[in-house]
């Protein structure tokens, strides 16, 4: 429904509409990233584990997600101005809320309500951003400035975040969240109509029990993957009993939506070949995204290097996402062929894997990683248009809600199983190396006594007694140990994402082909 009004004021220029939807959007954006970038800062300011950090990102992740397909009734009943700055509202109330307490159940708690809040400023700020967008090619227009703009929020948000808090405490990024909403409300407020961008719709018939059922699922999703390998998986009684309600809670949730007039989730999505064709490719490119923070933690842990440099080093991965973004952008204007790109970006992300699987060493300069890290961002950058708009227009418009709805509950799949991958690596293939070191680190050993000596030599060199330099000398030949059970664990992972990768490109190049033949086939009649 085209209201009688404009929904921005006839003075407004297009450029400071999208300015004004960009600098809605941003705060809520920059709010998974922030989290995402700083788990050790938040664990220590909360009293918690990094688990648990790892399970508010999940739990926002979750309420987002399963709140989607609800906005939209919400957008249809407000007036949009107003239901902006209602979500606006609600999100600097929750950010006091975190900025005046340290209490861990509250943060979880809230850590919900907020994602809630995020998908109704997101979910309208997308449906007015595309609602001005009619032709084919300013669509893909708008999926790169969107698409774009979340990518670039991680390095970003990351480095707002190191800045902030190599001078103040933690919470001050609450206070700077709370600010950065102020430039955008306030244009909302200026250039915004009092008017609808769809139908009013009154607010009955609303399905809280499909979104009670979605919610909770995809949060013991979150759940099982956070902590299962923490708890042995299936050997705590935790986990077993998660596990049950989860596939009970599923069972109950997809009967319900068969048995539906008007279902939360439209099922149908899942009957067309290249829309299921195109989750798993966001799933996949999702898992290899998140293997990004291993080399943040690299950086960190092996180099040495402080969160604000590695923010710079990331800025080379900001640039190489814009870049193929914009470079994607201009192909699938001129229809060029997307399993190309598709090769493209995950061959450029295997190059990236390949190439850290060898640079990862105890000692090196920082400036090495900026080539990877831009060839990184690329590989993301020409991947994430090409797959999402693949996949949205695999279906009939009549079901394109759900099947935006549940191409955003395939990438919180991704996410939160890259975690789970990580974890596992972690905590088993980081040990397993250790004992490994351990055995072949004794007294009989030369070179562990030629190490020894040096650290010893070093110390008492830096006026150390010889009683206590012989014990420091322990402590850091314990270190080096660890740190290199840590880059094992490091190549690993990357070892294992880059086969992945491979294995992708293969099935792409190998299905059209394999579907041809299968075809072929069929046709025929076979004697026997």
């Amino acid at each position: 429904m085209t209201p009688a009004r404009p929904v921005f004021k006839p003075w407004v220029p297009e450029w400071l509409v999208r300015v004004t939807i960009f600098l809605v959007l941003l705060p809520g954006l920059f709010i998974l990233g922030i989290y995402a970038g700083n788990v050790t800062e938040a664990a220590g300011y909360y009293g918690i584990e990094p688990a648990d950090v790892q399970f508010s990102i999940v739990i926002y992740y979750a309420a987002l997600t399963s709140f989607f397909p609800l906005e939209q009734r919400f957008l249809s009943f407000f007036a949009t101005k107003h239901y902006f700055l209602l979500g606006l509202f609600l999100l600097t109330a929750s950010n006091l809320v975190f900025y005046n307490t340290h209490h861990p159940a509250v943060f979880i708690g809230l850590r919900f309500l907020e994602g809630i809040f995020s998908s109704g400023v997101a979910g309208s700020g997308m449906t007015l951003l595309f609602s001005r967008l009619e032709t084919s090619r300013a669509r893909t227009m708008g999926y790169s400035i969107f698409y774009g703009i979340l990518l670039c929020s991680a390095p970003l948000s990351l480095m707002l975040a190191a800045w902030l808090l190599t001078q103040y405490d933690f919470n001050v990024l609450y206070k700077a969240l709370i600010y950065l909403q102020v430039p955008g409300a306030a244009l909302l407020m200026v250039t915004m109509n009092d008017v609808r961008i769809k139908r009013r719709i009154p607010l009955y018939q609303i399905d809280g029990i499909s979104f009670v059922f979605y919610a909770v699922v995809l949060t013991l999703t979150g759940y099982l993957l956070v902590y299962g390998q923490q708890y042995n998986w299936l050997e705590d009684p935790r986990i077993r009993a998660g596990a049950l309600t989860l596939f009970l809670l599923l069972g109950c949730f997809l009967l319900r939506q068969t048995a539906l007039k008007r279902p939360y989730i439209n099922l149908t999505i899942f009957r067309y070949r290249n829309y299921r064709i195109g989750l798993l490719l966001l799933v996949v490119l999702y898992v290899c995204r998140g293997a990004l923070g291993q080399t943040s933690s690299f950086l960190a842990n092996a180099l040495g290097l402080d969160p604000l440099h590695i923010s710079y080093l990331m800025l080379a991965n900001l640039v190489g996402v814009i870049l193929s973004m914009t470079v994607t952008a201009r192909l699938l204007l001129l229809n060029k062929n997307r399993r190309l790109m598709w090769l493209t970006g995950f061959g450029l992300l295997a190059f990236f894997h390949g190439m850290m699987y060898s640079l990862f060493a105890a000692r090196a300069d920082a400036s090495t990683y900026v080539l990877p890290l831009f060839i990184q961002g690329l590989g993301v950058g020409a991947l994430m248009v090409p797959v999402v708009s693949f996949t949205v227009s695999a279906v009939p418009a009549a079901v394109g809600p759900s099947a935006t709805a549940v191409g955003v509950v395939f990438r919180f799949l991704g996410f939160t199983l890259s975690m789970a991958l990580i974890n596992f690596f972690q905590l088993l293939g980081k040990s397993r190396h250790y004992h490994q070191l351990q055995e072949s680190v004794t007294q009989l050993n030369p070179y562990t006594a030629e190490r020894l000596g040096l650290y010893r030599q070093q110390l008492l060199n830096g006026g150390l007694a010889p009683d206590q330099a012989g014990q420091a000398a322990s402590k850091l030949l314990g270190k080096a140990v660890d740190l290199q059970a840590q880059l094992q664990y490091f190549m690993d992972y990357y070892a294992l994402i880059a086969a992945l990768l491979l294995a992708v490109m293969m099935l792409i190049v190998l299905f059209p082909f394999a579907r041809r033949t299968l075809t072929y086939f069929s046709s025929r009649v076979i004697p026997y």
